[in-house]
């Protein structure tokens, strides 16, 4: 009975040693730009790059290089992806009928800069019968952006609103992940060039594939802090136009008449500064022909006095 229990307690302790086995020599995997890469031991005695593309393992082979713990340990350091928060693009698309554009515009303008926002484009068109129409488009922090949209309903009558919100969450995630993949590869490559890089073609493929590395980083940022950009700012695109009621109430002859007065002056006014402009132009791109014909008239005359004394 007693050899039996021995045997039984030394079958337990064997299985329990195979598990923990098991579990100190799981590999680690590592992602970078969207590819699951090779996986390798955490053991300390491996000392084996991680598969980044036959660049990296044909300077490796070549050189025998081999990475310190510290860039190792660092592939285990990923991003937290249930950290980020939601990342929604806000975009507001709405029309109003508006009395007077003038008017209209400077109350506009008030409510934008109240709600520390900005107008980043706006269009004016006005048809042959004076009617304005045209398009702002506005960018708000997001949390403005309601209060902004009930004060511009105030300022004209209503007929459509579209509002479109769009997810880039998981963008936005993965996008981050890449990046901090990348600058771990290019740590990687940094601690290669100060190690044991001495062969000048190592040395130089390394250097190549540093900038490559260090130009992915910059264009994925860029785009990252467009993200940014666009998660912080909401678009309203306003359209508007002004309301037939203004040409039944004030309209006559003499409104008509005024009109075309002060466009006529506009134009008459634009095309004696484009004049006045060109004569400048002309009369400073002329200076060197003013002064060599100056020069060599009172050359000429001086030498036609001179033969004129020579003859007599």
């Amino acid at each position: 009975m007693a050899l039996k229990s021995l045997y039984i307690l030394a079958l337990v302790l064997t299985v329990s040693y195979c598990s923990s086995q098991k579990q100190d020599s799981a590999s680690i995997h590592y992602h970078e730009g969207g590819r699951t890469g090779s996986s390798y031991s955490s053991g300390e005695s491996s000392g084996k790059l991680p598969s980044d593309g036959p660049r990296i393992q044909d300077i490796t082979k070549s050189s025998g290089l081999t990475l310190q713990k510290g860039i190792l340990a660092g592939f285990s350091n990923q991003p937290s992806l249930t950290n980020t928060s939601t990342k929604l693009i806000k975009k507001v698309n709405i029309t109003l009928v508006i009395k007077d554009y003038t008017s209209w515009k400077r109350k506009l303008i008030q409510f934008v800069e109240i709600g520390g926002a900005y107008i980043s484009s706006s269009r004016l068109d006005v048809s042959s019968n004076t009617y304005k129409s045209g398009s702002i488009v506005i960018r708000v922090p997001k949390e403005q952006l309601d209060g902004l949209l009930d004060q511009i309903k105030t300022l004209g009558k209503l007929t459509s609103e579209n509002i479109q919100s769009d997810d880039i969450t998981g963008k936005y995630t993965d996008l981050k992940a890449r990046i901090h993949n990348k600058k771990l590869t290019e740590t990687r490559f940094q601690e290669i060039l100060k190690g044991k890089a001495s062969k000048t073609t190592d040395i130089l493929a390394v250097e190549k594939e540093l900038g490559r590395i260090r130009e992915e980083i910059d264009r994925m940022t860029r785009q990252l802090n467009r993200y940014d950009q666009l998660v912080d700012f909401s678009t309203i695109t306003l359209y508007f136009r002004e309301s037939e009621e203004k040409r039944v109430e004030g309209e006559s002859f003499w409104v008509h008449l005024r009109e075309n007065i002060a466009w006529a002056l506009n134009q008459g006014l634009e095309g004696l500064l484009g004049v006045i402009n060109g004569i400048i132009i002309f009369l400073i791109a002329g200076i060197p022909v003013w002064i060599v014909l100056y020069f060599g008239r009172k050359y000429l005359i001086k030498w036609l006095r001179k033969r004129k004394e020579t003859k007599s």
